[in-house]
């Protein structure tokens, strides 16, 4: 995908909202940025778990290529608070 953006008086641009969904991006998400050779390349940074914490509440956020066992994801989850109560 290539696309036209815009630099901002501050310096910040837009990413499309094309781009974003395409790459499964949200607020808060973190962009690793590379600058060589007169280009600069914008990379997601993934987290190594599908399950985020999002306003205090566990979010699950999937990719299409994603094999990972999401009831075994919410039961480590729920057995990790249950030893953080009992402390």
């Amino acid at each position: 995908m290539t696309t036209l953006t815009t630099i901002d008086p501050t310096g910040r641009i837009v990413l499309p909202k094309s781009a974003l969904e395409s790459l499964n991006l949200v607020p808060g998400d973190s962009i690793e940025l590379s600058a060589s050779n007169g280009e600069i390349t914008l990379r997601p940074v993934r987290t190594s778990s599908p399950l985020v914490q999002e306003m205090g509440v566990w979010v699950y956020r999937s990719s299409a290529t994603s094999s990972i066992d999401v009831l075994q994801i919410i039961d480590d989850v729920r057995e990790e608070r249950i030893r953080d109560l009992a402390k």
